[in-house]
């Protein structure tokens, strides 16, 4: 290839020096050596080989682009989310998918009429974003509130880019309407507020629980273990509430529970409480989800003065059966 562009430029020079030449002795033609006609012959049959090789690429290079937007348009035209392009300066939609007019019931002839002002709710906001997307600073938008036709706001998700069409300095947009999970979480925050308040005011003391974290604790755990503040105890290993002779039991049921493994849901062990001093406690355990991973519940009761009853009479029982079996020796 550099070998023909080398002798493209030097047929060029003699075409020249050929014309010129010419040009100042129109008669002159005769005069020229043959060799000089030979030279430049053979020359000019280079350039136009040269010429048709450069045509060929041309053309093929002109396929590949039709094949690329075709690609491209089959993309655009399929995508689910809805995809637009502006003018940064006009602010004026210059392509748009069809998703976009399911979105924002337009058909697509009216939308391509609009400006980027017509669909947002948010001016200021999208004005920054805007100008951040240029400068490269971003290339998505989590939350933004966009109109429709009938003048409904909804909340999108918004991946952005820039790009340059000639002069023109174009934004892209891909849309997505997240009104569905904005009401999941909406009603999820309601769930957990009235989950929070159901356990607040259970008598028992209530613990959720991931790996050994504690994530969460009600009013009544805190004063079973002798505590003033949740905060004493969220954050913390759950171990360093349990009684050194039941930690290794306890962090193995645990596991077994977040892994869906068998254990047991509900035993005794000792705890510790604020003092250090132990005390009996009875635990009922469940799996749950909490905040989108795998946790642990439990709902713990002290049980002190039930063991201490049941000692006693477990005491009484022995001493009178020993009377009784004394008498009956007497007997």
């Amino acid at each position: 290839m550099k070998r023909n562009k080398k002798k493209l430029k030097q047929s060029i020079k003699l075409r020249e020096r050929v014309e010129n030449f010419l040009q100042k002795n129109p008669t002159a033609i005769k005069k020229i050596p043959p060799t000089d006609i030979r030279n430049l012959f053979e020359e000019l049959q280079i350039y136009q080989v040269e010429l048709e090789n450069r045509n060929d690429e041309l053309l093929k290079a002109q396929e590949q682009l039709q094949e690329s937007e075709e690609k491209y348009r089959q993309l655009f035209a399929t995508v689910s989310d809805a995809i637009m392009v502006f003018d940064a300066e006009t602010r004026e939609f210059v392509d748009a998918n069809d998703a976009v007019s399911a979105l924002y019931n337009y058909s697509r002839e009216e939308f391509l009429e609009l400006k980027h002002n017509d669909i947002t709710a948010e001016q200021k906001k999208s004005d920054e974003s805007i100008n951040q997307t240029i400068s490269g600073k971003i290339s998505g938008i989590p939350l933004r509130y966009h109109k429709r036709r009938d003048g409904t706001t909804f909340p999108v998700e918004i991946s952005s880019g820039a790009f340059k069409l000639g002069n023109r300095q174009m934004v892209y947009g891909v849309v997505r309407d997240i009104t569905e999970r904005k009401e999941m979480e909406r009603s999820l925050i309601e769930n957990m507020d009235k989950y929070r308040n159901l356990v607040d005011y259970s008598i028992d003391g209530i613990a959720v629980v991931q790996g050994q974290d504690i994530k969460f604790v009600n009013s009544a755990l805190i004063k079973i273990f002798g505590y003033q503040d949740k905060l004493e105890m969220v954050g913390h290993k759950f171990t360093e509430f349990i009684a050194p002779e039941y930690k290794d039991l306890m962090v193995q049921m645990g596991r077994n529970r977040e892994k869906g493994k068998q254990a047991l849901r509900r035993y005794k062990f000792k705890a510790l409480r604020n003092d250090g001093k132990k005390f009996d406690a009875e635990i009922s355990v469940s799996r749950i989800y909490y905040q989108g991973k795998v946790a642990r519940q439990g709902v713990i009761r002290d049980i002190t003065k039930e063991k201490v009853a049941e000692d006693a009479l477990r005491e009484s029982e022995e001493k009178y059966r020993g009377i009784f079996d004394e008498s009956i020796a007497a007997v």
